[in-house]
């Protein structure tokens, strides 16, 4: 059976739009594959007080999927300690209220390490929003550990993501912006623009078609 090239181009063109938002790190503090390493010094969470912490950042010129956080944790209280990572909105340089995209992890006690926090389904971020990651803790006290060096996060793999100066921390008096540069990575991935496809789509389909009128000429 032969196939016509224009319909060979159109399948080709479509699994190249499908397959093109593959997940990568976009902005952090822990290199350019988030594998960076983590100190032992950093923000303590105190469960008693339910104080929590959160991180800004303004996604890049596409929209994205959210699909993991990584965060440098230690616990070092005797106990199994839990942190959850949810997604918030912006409101006025603070978060603003939860989206749905939230995650939880469990640490033993003396567990020092990189925690990734991941959602089943990754989350539509539109292009060019701020967004908070904000990091609750559960029963027992842990630490939310600086990266090495001790760096601002930063754009990675030329995603076009920024992080906005400080973070913000949650008390019995609502937020207040703090100036955090404790570990952390975003990994996400870029959502294709329709146009991209439909160009490719169409110089796939008249390069296919002209090799189609050479061969039939010969």
């Amino acid at each position: 059976m032969r196939f016509h090239p224009l319909l060979i181009s159109c399948a080709v063109s479509a699994f190249l739009c499908a397959t093109s938002a593959q997940a990568g790190v976009v902005l952090g503090n822990l290199g350019s594959t988030g594998t960076g390493s983590i100190g032992s010094a950093g923000y303590s969470f105190n469960a008693s007080l339910d104080n929590t912490i959160a991180i800004p950042f303004v996604t890049g010129p596409a929209a994205a999927d959210l699909s993991s956080v990584v965060i440098g944790l230690g616990n070092n209280v005797p106990g199994a300690a839990t942190a959850t990572a949810s997604l918030y909105t912006d409101l006025s340089g603070l978060p603003g209220g939860p989206l749905s995209w939230s995650n939880s992890q469990n640490m033993s006690f003396g567990q020092i390490g990189t925690i990734t926090f991941a959602d089943p389904t990754p989350y539509s971020l539109a292009a060019n929003t701020p967004y908070w990651i904000v990091v609750s803790p559960g029963p027992y006290d842990f630490n939310w550990l600086e990266a090495l060096p001790n760096v601002a996060p930063t754009v990675q793999n030329a995603s076009g993501w920024s992080y906005p100066v400080a973070g913000a921390q949650f008390t019995n008096d609502g937020w207040t912006a703090i100036g955090s540069q404790n570990s952390f990575s975003v990994n996400a991935a870029v959502v294709p623009e329709p146009a991209t496809c439909i160009m490719a789509l169409a110089g796939l389909a008249c390069g296919s078609y002209a090799m189609f009128r050479r061969r039939k000429r010969a």
